[in-house]
Parts: C-alpha cells; sequence; structure tokens
C-alpha cells in the first residue's frame, strides 16, 4: 500500500499531458497509454477500500478517493473508445458513487440539486 507513489504517478502522468511547446497552449500532448488515468483511479480505489485497515490506506482513504475521482474525469473527458477500459471506468465511477451512498437511507440516497 503506498499512496503517496500513487500520488507522484499521477503527478507524473498529468506532468507529461501537458503543452510542450509555448507556441500552442492549448494543445495538449495525448498520453502514450490512455487509460493510465483509468489504471491510476482503479488503484486508488483498491487504496482506498472500507475493507482495508493499513495504516496508509486509512490515512489517505480520503485523497485516494479524491485522487480516484479526478483520474476518471481526466479519463472520461478524453472520449474514451468503447471497449473493456471504458466499461472498467464506468464500474469504477459506480464503485465511487456508491460509496458516499453508504449508511444513508430513504430520501439520502437521492441527490438534492
Amino acid at each position: 500500500c503506498q499512496p503517496l507513489l500513487l500520488l507522484e504517478a499521477y503527478a507524473v502522468a498529468q506532468q507529461l499531458a501537458l503543452p510542450q511547446t509555448t507556441a500552442e497552449p492549448n494543445v495538449m500532448q495525448p498520453l502514450s497509454s490512455p487509460e493510465i488515468p483509468l489504471l491510476i483511479a482503479e488503484v486508488a480505489l483498491e487504496i482506498s477500500a472500507p475493507s482495508r485497515h493499513e495504516d496508509d490506506a486509512v490515512t489517505y482513504r480520503g485523497r485516494m478517493q479524491s485522487l480516484a475521482e479526478q483520474a476518471l474525469q481526466v479519463f472520461l473527458c478524453g472520449k474514451p473508445p468503447a471497449n473493456q477500459f471504458l466499461a472498467r471506468a464506468f464500474l469504477a465511477r459506480a464503485t465511487l458513487i456508491s460509496r458516499g451512498a453508504v449508511g444513508r437511507k430513504g430520501d439520502g440516497l437521492v441527490d438534492q440539486a
């Protein structure tokens, strides 16, 4: 369980996606593997699982869930192809949402917008 390494990996992936030239600052470089944010999200969800009781897992649970949400957003905003990774992203998103509903009953399950 190495949450700090995962946070560092996400930072490196974000850095790699930044524009490389000042001539075209809005052009982002595609990641060599567009699935990297999804893989990071899956690992972050695994580390932040409620069944994990290691010190690091408990300490970083909130940050890992936030990281999973950010990484999923990056992956889904990149217009991923309809393949296994998109299905895995939907499963990860459902897992993240279901963790927020734990302990809620009745109207508490419905978001009040």
